[in-house]
């Protein structure tokens, strides 16, 4: 029997034992074959409510086919739960179902802080219902269907600070959507679609900005949308921007949907091009703080020390770079580069480069580096992908100990040629 919310068996007594100790729960929405309701249909109304009463986090996936989901499925979710993502299947036959049960969750879930909703094509919801949600902060969608005026009910998001879209090809949208309590933006699609969100968009306290291009293969790369991307970075609207991260993408099939398909984790860029002219209208930002760019390449040249130079003097008051290039032979700079790192960038921290040549004369341009500078830099820490050394250079970490006395150096692989 029930007493209260409580079981009165000893059976009972130990799963409410266990179940007060759940934070995390992950809810798979099979209907059952035969139309018959599965068992949880006749258990789980007599176990009172909450079922798990401190429940932190629910995922809430699969398809939502049959009458049990809408009924049951969400006493299993405490309604003080603050993280909440929507994973329904791909596969969802119809998106009425979807929006019934999405429906039901943001009536239930008053308290939520994070939301995340991966849908299929047919699913549209009403996101206009979560705006009454005082405490929602975070906020991540991806739809193969989403359009920016499906997402205009966020302006009315009083704490939204933190939003993530992933964006099939769409039109441009019909107004600016303004969003003024928003600090941080990842936008995944292609250069066209990035750049139709970020010019749509009022973001003027917007700190950080993450880019994730998805791009099919060589023969689709358009210069003109990554220049035209990029440059809308510059605008005077995002005048609080000093965090960018750019990790470019390469699919086989372009936002087939959110979960990704076969080669969704590799990193890639197709550049022809010297890096320097890929990120050019970026070094217009001259006030970034942290800059990260995750590539790799088809036809990447090796990244000269000019590339670098460039780069440092870019943005000067840079605290953090990071520059990950996963290819087979991935571009190299040479150790001159951490001494144009440490000349132009004096505020910087943390670094990490994919490769450095030590080249001939690497000792006598440390020493003269050293001799004009009557203190150490201030990094913190190197990370380095590869080392290309001489057998007879002096060892890699005591000419990067000259450079950056401070730091904690870290390389990956030392080659001695």
């Amino acid at each position: 029997m029930v007493k209260g919310r409580r079981i009165a068996t000893p059976q009972g007594e130990r799963f409410n034992h266990y179940a007060r100790k759940v934070r995390k729960i992950s809810l798979d929405l099979l209907a059952d074959t035969a139309g018959r309701e599965p068992i949880w249909g006749a258990i789980l109304p007599s176990l009172g409510d909450p079922i798990l009463p401190f429940l932190r986090s629910a995922t809430v996936e699969g398809s939502c086919t049959g009458s049990f989901l809408s009924r049951n499925i969400l006493l299993l979710i405490s309604p003080k739960i603050p993280k909440l993502a929507f994973r329904p299947s791909l596969h969802s036959p119809t998106g009425g179902a979807i929006s019934d049960l999405f429906r039901s969750l943001c009536d239930r879930l008053q308290e939520l802080e994070i939301f995340e909703a991966q849908l299929p094509r047919t699913a549209k919801l009403d996101f206009s219902l979560l705006q009454n949600h005082t405490r929602l902060h975070s906020l991540k969608i991806g739809s193969p269907s989403l359009t920016m005026d499906q997402i205009h009910p966020l302006t009315n998001y009083r704490r939204l600070t933190n939003l993530s879209l992933a964006l099939p090809d769409m039109p441009s949208p019909s107004a600016r959507l303004p969003l003024d309590t928003l600090l941080v933006l990842t936008v995944r699609g292609n250069w066209k679609t990035i750049e139709q969100a970020i010019t749509s968009l009022s973001i003027p306290h917007t700190h950080t900005i993450t880019l994730i291009p998805e791009i099919q293969s060589r023969h689709t790369r358009r210069k003109d949308d990554e220049r035209r991307c990029l440059s809308a970075l510059t605008s005077d609207r995002l005048s609080s921007l000093h965090t960018l991260r750019i990790k470019a993408l390469a699919v086989d099939s372009v936002l087939s949907g959110w979960n990704g398909g076969p080669g969704t984790n590799k990193f890639v860029v197709q550049v022809d091009d010297p890096l320097t002219t890929f990120v050019r209208p970026l070094f217009a930002l001259r006030h970034l703080r942290s800059v990260s760019f995750a590539l790799s390449d088809i036809s990447l040249p090796v990244i000269s020390s000019n590339e670098y130079v460039a780069l440092a003097i870019a943005w000067p008051i840079m605290e953090q770079f990071s520059l990950d290039i996963a290819t087979a032979v991935s571009p190299a700079g040479l150790l001159v580069t951490l001494i144009a790192l440490a000349e132009h960038c004096p505020c910087l921290r943390a670094a990490r480069l994919p490769k450095l040549i030590i080249e001939d004369d690497a000792v006598e341009q440390v020493e003269a580096h050293c001799a004009k500078r009557k203190e150490g830099h201030g990094l913190q820490e190197l990370v380095i992908g590869m080392i290309i050394a001489g057998r007879e250079d002096p060892n890699p970490a005591d000419l990067v100990a000259c450079v950056f006395p401070r730091a904690r150096f870290t390389c990956e692989f030392i080659a001695r040629m």
